[in-house]
């Protein structure tokens, strides 16, 4: 068996055998910047060279970097809007003690605060620490609580302030109660503040549920119910109508079959006005309307009978005449 490799400008080049029977073919070189222009394309050509290339690993430190940043800010945004930093905004503002080192206007230190520490409601734990300021000075406020049961309240461990000379003023019992305990600036369904002060603790049992809580959710739960129905039955039939059909594309790009279908829609309403105008006669007549409806349509048969036999009778004479006129041609 010969094996010939024809190329363009190219000797024949000889094909190597592998072990039991199979052939490879050599590889043309793939052209390089100098060879000149490329005027065709060849099966065997030689793939270029992969670039390995490993420039991209210096870019993960700084996508790492960039990831953790935006994490970080995410979390701190979502602490700096919880309802609990608002609450001790509010019971600092309202504290008489903290109004005296802070001064009025009590808010954030900076534009972008950061809040340390933990916050976490659903296992009962919040831990945190941001800086405020006044009018006077700033101050570094921390804010512990905890919750040891499941159904329990929060407990107020720890409120104070850090002055910026190093000065710790406890704000939990200056005005010999927890602000957050009397203020109604939480809900049921988040989290509770309990009196540190006040030496009692909620029972861990769980509160038995009234007959409005029930009756609330089972109108939540009827709810969800219909809302999921309405979207499982409106939703395929709202795609149904707002699709097109494939008659109504084929017609949207058939410059003829819109014409033809512009026609019948024009004799269908045509036909629907000349009922509607008989209807209106039939309405205005002594005899009922079925009865009138009736009398016309007998009516028309008859003048569609009399119409057709006229028609017969017309080809009949123009036959005859014909026959006549041929008649007269022959015997000349």
């Amino acid at each position: 068996m010969i094996l010939r490799h024809l190329g363009r400008g190219r000797s024949t080049e000889s094909a190597s055998l592998r072990p039991y029977g199979a052939f490879r073919r050599t590889l043309i070189a793939a052209p390089k910047p100098g060879s000149g222009p490329l005027m065709s394309r060849r099966a065997d050509r030689e793939l270029p060279s992969v670039n390995n290339s490993r420039r991209w690993l210096k870019t993960v430190p700084v996508f790492l970097l960039v990831m953790g940043l935006s994490t970080a800010a995410i979390f701190n945004y979502q602490k700096s809007s919880s309802s609990v930093v608002s609450s001790t905004l509010y019971a600092l503002r309202t504290n008489s003690q903290a109004r005296e080192i802070l001064g009025d206007e009590i808010y954030f230190a900076s534009k972008f605060p950061w809040i340390s520490g933990e916050l976490n409601q659903l296992h009962g734990r919040i831990d945190i620490k941001f800086w405020v300021k006044g009018r006077k000075q700033k101050a570094l406020m921390r804010f512990k609580s905890e919750r040891k049961y499941r159904m329990g309240y929060f407990q107020t461990l720890v409120w104070s302030l850090e002055t910026e000379d190093g000065r710790v003023v406890q704000l939990l019992n200056s005005d010999g109660a927890d602000p957050f305990a009397k203020s109604n600036i939480t809900s049921r369904k988040t989290y509770r503040l309990h009196c540190i002060t006040q030496k009692t603790i909620r029972p861990s049992a769980t509160p038995s549920k009234s007959l409005a809580t029930t009756m609330s959710r089972t109108a939540t739960w009827i709810k969800m119910g219909i809302a999921g129905a309405a979207m499982c039955i409106g939703g395929p039939a709202l795609i149904y109508y707002v699709t097109p059909s494939e008659e109504e594309l084929f017609l949207r790009y058939n410059p003829e079959l819109q014409r033809r279908s512009l026609e019948r829609r024009q004799e269908k309403q045509e036909d629907f006005d000349a009922f509607v105008t008989r209807l209106k006669q039939y309405s205005k007549s002594d005899k009922p309307i079925w009865a009138a409806m009736e009398e016309d349509q007998a009516r028309q048969k008859e003048e569609g009978v009399q119409k057709l036999i006229a028609e017969r009778r017309a080809e009949q004479a123009a036959i005859d005449a014909r026959k006549a006129e041929i008649k007269a041609m022959s015997q000349k």
